[in-house]
């Protein structure tokens, strides 16, 4: 093992310098190593004063917190009398209406003012007056009714209705009857439509009636069955206003000689008001021909409908 050699001594007459402000020299006269502090430690003021505040600034926020619970809770409507505290109870019943005030020897409410013009009914003595229920005039239109076509009436069961002459002609008309056709394409042997509407005394039922008008319809069709087919169906039978009865038949015209002829459509419809009976009846040449994309006997009822639509029933003058 080897060692440094030691460091030379100081020449004659060497003073070492002063050591700096503030440390103290070691015993002996000499100072060697770092700069020690020679007093106790300063304390951190600022550092100290920031905790301090923030330490504040929380508390502050929890005082506050807890002074809104506490007026929270208290502006809290406590459970009703009535209703214990681990129950829903519903919500309490709507204030009353108050009553009005009775003057000093007064027995009954004081009565609404009525409007100018209406005048109450005189009220026996010992009853309460009551509200007014006198009705109103129904106000009277002496305009004349609106007519779109040609108007046929009958004088003595009062009922009317209205056509288009354009595409009906009369080729019958008495008290309570008239006969109306339509001619389609007679080169197509698309046959005539032809609209009968009979008149019955009020005292006459429906099905008397419709039995009387078919008892006829077999003078001059043979073979005549019901149809039964969905697309030549019946719905809601009427006449005007008033609901009815009515079917769809099927069969062949009767010709001159008493032979077959063509095919037979039958459309029929019955109706009353307690002071005429009316039997609709629609007879169709042909009825299963198509033509504009319909049969003639859906053509031939649609054009009668419009009839229908117009019916008016009236009293007998």
């Amino acid at each position: 093992m080897s060692y440094a050699p030691p460091p030379p001594p100081p020449p004659p007459g060497y003073t070492p310098p002063p050591p700096p402000p503030g440390y103290g020299a070691p015993a002996g006269g000499y100072y060697y190593g770092p700069p020690q502090p020679t007093g106790p430690a300063a304390p951190h003021g600022t550092r100290a004063r920031g905790s301090a505040m923030i330490g504040l600034f929380i508390g502050a926020l929890l005082g506050i917190a807890v002074l809104v619970g506490i007026i929270v809770l208290a502006g809290q409507p406590g459970p009703p009398e009535s209703c214990p505290a681990d129950t829903i109870c519903p919500p309490p019943p709507p204030p009353s209406t108050p009553r009005p005030t009775l003057a000093a020897g007064q027995t009954t409410p004081p009565v609404q003012t009525l409007p100018p013009g209406v005048t109450p009914a005189p009220t026996p003595e010992g009853q309460t007056p009551g509200p007014d229920t006198t009705p109103l005039p129904t106000p009277i239109s002496n305009a004349p009714p609106a007519v779109s076509g040609e108007v046929w009436r009958s004088p003595t069961l009062g009922y009317s209705f209205e056509y288009d002459s354009k595409v009906w002609r009369v080729i019958d008309s008495r008290d309570a009857f008239v006969h109306l056709a339509i001619n389609f394409r007679p080169d197509l042997e698309l046959g005539p439509v032809e609209l009968q509407i009979i008149g019955f005394p009020g005292d006459t039922t429906v099905d008397s009636a419709l039995q009387n008008v078919l008892g006829q319809v077999d003078t001059f069709v043979i073979g005549r069955a019901q149809n039964t087919r969905t697309y030549d169906a019946l719905l809601g039978p009427g006449i005007g206003y008033v609901r009815g009865e009515g079917d769809v038949y099927s069969g062949t015209f009767r010709n001159g000689d008493g032979s077959p002829g063509a095919p037979a459509g039958i459309t029929i419809m019955g109706a009353t008001n307690g002071h005429a009976t009316v039997v609709l009846l629609v007879l169709t040449t042909n009825p299963d021909k198509i033509f504009s994309g319909m049969s003639v006997q859906h053509l031939g009822r649609a054009d009668a409908d419009q009839i229908v639509k117009t019916f008016l029933w009236e009293r007998a003058q």
